[in-house]
């Protein structure tokens, strides 16, 4: 977490697993930019739940595995690459031996016909402590639906269909119209 959203460790008590939080955040980020899995793996609950920002939700490790290898793992896949760069907005909040944390993340994707789009993405994270290791039980991500870099793709390729459809429909019609 970065120090401005910190509590004081003057009177958090939670330092240590907040310290905890930090490393296992860099661990899964490299794992992720790395694109390695197994040491990925280590950070999740076998039963882990993570929707995605396509909200699609996988339960488990072999359902994260088997979207993974289907979004970026195959020569077929839509991404190419994918960099992620989560940054915590918020102190953890502390459950007992659950911690919530929220992220903000610049997303890099990079897509196989050559395209790149960055977008801000938000995270909600809940981890659960167990034998000295936090463990991620559940993760949540989203991209603001109206205003972000695909979602611009995806108005622009409509409003040049719709364009394209009217200057069809138009040219259709006057060679119907005209009266020969």
């Amino acid at each position: 977490m970065n120090e401005q959203s910190d509590v004081s460790v003057a009177t958090d008590d939670r330092q240590d697993d907040r310290n905890a939080l930090r490393a296992a955040l860099a661990e899964v980020t490299r794992a992720v930019n790395g694109r390695d899995w197994d040491a990925l793996d280590r950070w999740l609950d076998p039963k882990v739940a993570i929707t995605m920002i396509d909200q699609t939700t996988m339960h488990g490790r072999a359902d994260l595995q088997q979207y993974v290898e289907s979004k970026l793992g195959r020569f077929s896949s839509v991404l190419a690459d994918l960099r992620v760069d989560p940054v915590p907005n918020a102190p953890a909040v502390f459950y007992g031996d659950t911690a919530v944390c929220t992220l903000t993340s610049a997303d890099r994707f990079i897509f196989r016909n050559g395209k790149e789009f960055e977008v801000q993405n938000s995270y909600t994270a809940v981890l659960v402590k167990g034998e000295g290791l936090w463990k991620l039980v559940a993760l949540h991500g989203g991209a603001n639906a109206f205003n972000n870099p695909i979602s611009f793709q995806a108005q622009n390729l409509l409003l040049a269909g719709v364009a394209a459809a009217g200057v069809g429909g138009a040219a259709l019609g006057w060679l119907l119209g005209r009266k020969d």
